[in-house]
């Protein structure tokens, strides 16, 4: 939702990243625990990857579940595959 606050982690060791606040791209944040670490740009977009495929995954699972016991209509399809990313968020869908 808008507004909400989220914890960008590090996609190996899930410790928040550190670096600078004031929101410049070239900005530089790493983990703490294993030197991993990007510009704010990079780190940004390999976020938004992990909350897309997050969302599609929470997604397709509502509508199995609200499908299951439906004798009209059947959910098919392969499932969102799980792919490492190096950063993520703690980003949770509710849907």
């Amino acid at each position: 939702m808008a507004g909400d606050v989220h914890t960008i982690l590090c996609g190996v060791c899930k410790v928040p990243l550190q670096g600078p606040s004031d929101g410049k791209d070239d900005n530089v944040f790493s983990c703490p625990s294993c030197g991993a670490s990007d510009t704010r740009k990079e780190v940004l977009r390999i976020v938004t990857e992990h909350v897309e495929e997050v969302t599609a995954r929470a997604f397709q699972e509502g509508f199995r579940k609200a499908l299951r016991g439906n004798k009209f209509v059947k959910a098919t399809g392969k499932p969102v595959p799980k792919r490492f990313h190096k950063y993520i968020s703690d980003f949770n869908p509710k849907i």
